[in-house]
């Protein structure tokens, strides 16, 4: 892919003060998101997550569908 860069050499001339700004933001917006938003921005089904926490899949899905987390 011609004309592509990876994204750590679009950021790396980037101010400290602009990467703060970045982290701060990526902070707010993870804090933002559902349990369910997270793991698949993790790429994990909830069967997988299950095995990685030893648990069953139920387990995993019921706090995905409550909204007072």
């Amino acid at each position: 892919m011609s004309g592509h860069r990876p994204f750590n050499e679009l950021t790396m001339d980037f101010s400290p003060v602009r990467r703060e700004r970045i982290d701060n933001r990526k902070a707010e917006l993870r804090a933002a998101m559902t349990l369910s938003e997270l793991r698949r921005a993790q790429q994990m089904t909830q069967q997988a997550l299950g095995r990685a926490k030893d648990v069953d899949k139920p387990t995993v899905a019921k706090p995905e569908c409550r909204t007072d987390v």
